[in-house]
């Protein structure tokens, strides 16, 4: 009688809260491939979104004033909006895929990791609709 094992391995999801190795926002980056993500269907917070405009520089700006956070962080401090910006950021010799919401957060994501960034910088507040909500 022949017998077979199946083992089955658990998958386990870990939070990573720090970038990943070749990124850091406080570190020359650039920017390319800017496009608005603007989804005028989703709410009425469009309205809002239309007056929060980015230039190029202010973007890369409040992208350098993020840090990682975790997924509870995320869920806790930050409201998600109907729009923001699509880009690549090129640092070194690494390009990541960035989807910046003007609720003041982001996802940066290369090949295999996808990192929650937010933004607690006082100052770069007026550029958000809403930033990280005090506890």
């Amino acid at each position: 009688m022949k017998i077979s094992s199946l083992f089955l391995l658990p998958l386990i999801l870990i939070s990573v809260e720090k970038p990943p190795s070749s990124f850091n926002p406080s570190q020359p980056f650039q920017l390319i491939n800017i496009y608005t993500s603007h989804n005028f269907e989703s709410s009425g917070d469009t309205v809002d979104c239309k007056h929060k405009q980015l230039t190029p520089a202010r973007l890369q700006t409040v992208i350098s004033g993020c840090k990682p956070i975790s997924g509870e962080q995320f869920h806790s401090d930050f409201l998600v909006f109907p729009c923001g910006y699509h880009c690549q950021i090129v640092q070194k010799q690494d390009t990541f895929n960035c989807r910046f919401n003007i609720g003041g957060w982001m996802y940066l994501e290369n090949s295999d990791t996808t990192i929650i960034y937010g933004n607690y910088y006082p100052a770069h507040q007026k550029y958000f609709i809403g930033g990280p909500l005090e506890r």
